[in-house]
């Protein structure tokens, strides 16, 4: 295969408008890679994005000359600014107040995927549009999973990991019961978000997976084949990073736990990575395998040169929806009033664990805790975000109590159900989750009432009343930004029924609260 030594850019790039068209496609991919890399940032799944644009322009060396370059396809200018208005605005109108809802991002980024293939061929860049379709497939790998995909993938794995690493300690001797993701042994807990926070890398070896199969051009056999040890070298290091802590907690202490925890992860995360680095060495095709497509150093595109308009309809596709969102939410949108109320916890409150709070990432948090009597008590937990926070405030909202304290081996189920609380006429709403009633034969009965308050009202309904995508773009298309937010975590320990839970609550929450009006 002869392969050109330059990749030339024609004349017709010299001109303003393709300049222009190609500040404007910049523009919009640092657009799009500046909110994705929220995920980046705050969401430990996704680390591995900040590699993945480089990564991406090495398979695009490495793979634009595998095929042919193609005649342009034909399209007026009109075409290509209504595509570009139809598929990139909606999107970037709805993403623009949440970075963080996945739909959008998915949308936004198959849209410019694809608005971008069809420039590449337009400017006749020799790039063939099959190595930017496999470029594509791998970019979508920084992307945040499906919220359902995610939780069960995740959860799932973790629960083998959990299961797995009992059962081994029971071998080794030592007395060990799961309890929902937490281990205890002989009244010690293993928490299962220390000896297995690991589970993470399933994201990082999925998209290496990827990587390797179209840098080593995989067929469909060898691809699948590879996606697969990147699930099971995910299950079986996370195992082994999981029996590591949980027997360094064991025999050593939480403190050597905690000093160990980082390079224990590390090593067994880099070391997946070698497993399945070395997987797709082993079963790369050799060269006699390849059967590729000879590519013309300078082929010769036949037909009629682009208009003049083409470059200047692409820079309008490009920018345009940058421009005219920037425009409604900075410019149109109404001011949103602060909160109306506060909450004050006494002299006696303490701060949050430094563990909740590298969680949470909030900018104040506290804590009391009220003891009523023998086996009874009730705690509050206070803590919430500013304007400038909007990361950690909308990551953090998808952190319900279920969620999070089943990591402590504490399960709660939901009830499905608000208990609304009245101050200075505003509607508090708390939604409620309590033991399993499988689990109250001896055990004390647990109820904790969660409420997350925002300002907006784009945010403020999407966490607890189930509504229709319609519904939700409706809401992120009003109202001025605002990520200020405060969550209350009521936990009431030894009541008798549900009924004694909330007459509990509304006496706690007449403590607490004061309105500010």
């Amino acid at each position: 295969m002869n392969l050109p030594t330059s990749l030339p850019l024609p004349t017709k790039l010299n001109s303003v408008g393709w300049w222009v068209a190609i500040a404007t496609l910049l523009l919009a991919w640092f657009s799009l890679l500046s909110r994705i890399s929220m995920w980046w940032n705050d969401a430990s799944y996704y680390t591995h994005g900040w590699a993945v644009p480089l990564l991406a322009l090495v398979l695009i060396a490495r793979r634009s000359t595998d095929w042919a370059i193609v005649k342009p396809s034909s399209i007026t200018p009109w075409q290509l600014i209504s595509l570009g208005l139809l598929l990139l605005l909606p999107c970037r109108m709805i993403a623009e107040p949440d970075p963080f809802w996945r739909v959008p991002l998915w949308t936004e980024t198959l849209s410019l995927c694809l608005v971008t293939g069809l420039f590449l061929i337009h400017s006749k860049v020799r790039i063939a549009w099959q190595a930017w379709a496999w470029t594509s497939l791998y970019f979508l790998t920084c992307l945040p999973w499906p919220a359902a995909i995610e939780s069960n993938a995740v959860h799932s794995l973790t629960q083998w990991v959990a299961l797995l690493t009992s059962e081994t300690l029971l071998l080794c001797g030592y007395p060990a019961e799961l309890l929902g993701n937490a281990i205890m042994v002989d009244r010690k807990t293993v928490s299962i978000n220390q000896a297995c926070s690991g589970i993470r890398s399933l994201q990082n070896l999925i998209s290496l997976a990827v990587f390797l199969s179209v840098y080593f051009r995989f067929d469909w056999g060898r691809f699948f084949f590879l996606l697969t040890m990147a699930g099971l070298c995910t299950l079986v290091f996370n195992f082994c990073r999981a029996l590591c802590l949980s027997y360094v907690f064991l025999s050593q202490g939480i403190e050597v736990q905690e000093e160990w925890h980082d390079s224990i992860g590390n090593f067994f995360a880099t070391l997946s990575m070698v497993a399945l680095a070395a997987w797709a060495w082993l079963v790369r095709p050799r060269d006699n395998e390849l059967s590729l497509k000879p590519d013309c150093p300078n082929p010769e595109v036949k037909g009629e040169p682009s208009k003049a308009s083409i470059p200047w309809s692409y820079a309008c596709a490009f920018g345009l929806p940058q421009l005219f969102s920037f425009t409604w939410f900075s410019l149109l949108s109404p001011q949103v009033p602060g909160f109306t109320w506060q909450a004050d916890l006494g002299k006696e409150a303490q701060p949050l664990e430094q563990g909740i709070e590298d969680v949470l990432q909030f900018d104040y948090g506290e804590k009391f805790r009220l003891v009523q009597g023998t086996n009874q008590w009730v705690e509050v937990i206070h803590f919430g975000y500013n304007e400038d926070s909007a990361a950690a405030s909308l990551c953090s909202r998808n952190h319900p109590p279920d969620y999070c304290m089943g990591y402590t081996g504490v399960e709660l189920v939901d009830s499905n159900s608000l208990f609304p609380y009245s101050l200075g006429g505003e509607i508090l709403k708390f939604r409620h989750y309590a033991t399993p009633a499988t689990r109250l034969n001896g055990v004390s009965r647990l109820d904790v009432f969660w409420g997350s308050f925002t300002l907006d009202s784009r945010t403020d309904s999407y966490d607890f009343l189930p509504s229709s995508l319609w519904e939700k773009a409706t809401w992120f298309l009003s109202g001025k930004l605002s990520y200020q937010r405060k969550v209350l975590l009521v936990t009431i320990h030894g009541s008798k029924n549900r009924k004694d839970a909330e007459n509990k609550l509304k006496e706690t929450l007449g403590t607490i609260l004061c309105s500010t009006e």
